[in-house]
């Protein structure tokens, strides 16, 4: 009987101990908007709160943002405006890309989380792509600057 009982508390503690874990593992430190977005091996984990702070707009209208962004790091023939690629408009596209329904959703948060981490070695190819989205024909990247 009482390893019965004993069996029973261990099987207790394991199941609150594994609550406790995903609870944690759902939680983002608070700071700023900026901190609050994380890239990981699996995505991307963000307050749950932020994701009233960004509106899902139309999919073009991410396109010519993230083509701008993208005209910082390269070179062509014809620049057609630029954004900063600053981190908290990375992780606005982000929770906007995550609580879409965008025909290629996974490509952008791929690209999102290059930029996210720094790597812009693709920059040419994410940049034409956008472009070649929003009918472009003159201004292909041709390089990285």
């Amino acid at each position: 009987m009482k390893g019965k009982i004993f069996l029973l508390i261990l099987l207790i503690a394991v199941i609150a101990s594994a609550g406790v874990m995903v609870l944690k593992k759902d939680k983002v430190s608070n700071g700023e908007f900026n901190k609050q977005v994380k890239a990981t091996n699996a995505g991307f984990v963000y307050d749950a709160k932020d994701k009233e702070k960004v509106a899902v707009r139309e999919e073009f209208k991410v396109y010519e943002d993230m083509h701008k962004m993208a005209n910082t790091k390269v070179v062509a023939d014809a620049i057609w405006g630029e954004i900063d690629m600053d981190e908290e408009r990375i992780n606005k596209l982000i929770i906007e890309v995550l609580n879409s329904e965008y025909e290629d959703k996974e490509k952008l948060l791929a690209i999102l989380k290059n930029w996210k981490n720094g790597d812009f070695s693709n920059c040419v190819g994410e940049h034409n792509y956008f472009w070649t989205r929003l009918n472009g024909t003159v201004g292909e990247a041709t390089g990285l600057k």
